[in-house]
């Protein structure tokens, strides 16, 4: 039913809940999901995804202009093993060499578990604004289509890596354009 919904684009508002996805959803049209606040743990009411297995990527953005915003994102279970779901997948790993999406925002949103929370491939001038990764790896950017071009902002963050887990940086950069990091704890 989600993938459905955002298939149509637009403005999605996800109410109060526990959404447990079962496969990947993939965002192809411009599209801002909202949701009701990504709380705190264990406060208040929130708009949650949650993987049904490990190694289950939750959100892949094949699009220019999507936007999430007060969202949590967690992962089933518990694992040590790095290499296993993202909470998402800015861009695509089979996009052709110099093309490359661009303006993704994700705002006021937490994330806990995954292997990486966002991972970014073929995006440029993407931003993660006021957002809280507790993951194997906060973030890994590694911007295929043209290295040297795609400029990033993260801002107002808490991004912290699982060491026990393998993991060896919040902020794991690979290549990318400029990365303007500010106010951010690491």
């Amino acid at each position: 039913a989600l993938q459905m919904a955002v298939n149509a684009g637009g403005i999605l508002w996800v109410p109060p809940g526990d959404y447990r996805l079962d496969a990947t959803v993939v965002l192809t049209k411009p599209i801002r999901l909202m949701g009701s606040g990504a709380g705190f743990w264990g406060t208040g009411h929130w708009s949650a995804f949650f993987s049904a297995t490990l190694a289950l990527d939750l959100f892949h953005v094949n699009t220019d202009g999507a936007s999430f915003e007060d969202l949590f994102f967690n992962r089933a279970g518990a694992s040590n093993l790095p290499s296993e779901g993202n909470a998402m997948l800015l861009g695509n790993t089979q996009k052709a060499p110099g093309q490359a999406w661009s303006g993704a925002t994700i705002r006021s949103c937490r994330f806990l578990g995954h292997c990486r929370a966002v991972w970014v491939v073929h995006m440029q001038g993407w931003r993660l604004l006021d957002s809280d990764l507790y993951t194997c790896y906060g973030i890994q950017i590694e911007n295929r289509s043209n290295a040297d071009a795609g400029d990033a902002n993260i801002s107002d963050c808490t991004i912290m890596a699982n060491g026990a887990a393998g993991a060896t940086a919040a902020i794991y950069y690979i290549s990318g354009g400029g990365l303007k990091v500010t106010n951010t704890k690491l």
